[in-house]
């Protein structure tokens, strides 16, 4: 499911880890984590001090989430491709 499908709504009450995974599925390939960031958020219309203040939680969150997976050089997919 794209995030195109969602409302702002629910996009606000999902997790980032949530809206990582979904955009990782829906464009079918690995993307840097800066990449994955920046449409989380550019999606919940998040400004810099926002994710500045949640980057560190984010990151430590997927590399906890076993569904994704770091390919190196800070790119990262999911576990189900590979």
């Amino acid at each position: 499911m794209s995030l195109n499908q969602y409302t702002q709504e629910q996009l606000k009450e999902m997790s980032w880890i949530e809206i990582a995974y979904e955009i990782l599925s829906s464009n079918k390939q690995p993307a840097a984590f800066s990449e994955i960031l920046d449409e989380i958020k550019k999606a919940l219309d998040l400004s810099d001090e926002e994710v500045r203040a949640r980057i560190a939680q984010f990151y430590t969150d997927l590399n906890i989430d076993g569904r994704f997976m770091a390919l190196g050089e800070n790119r990262w997919g999911l576990r189900v491709w590979y």
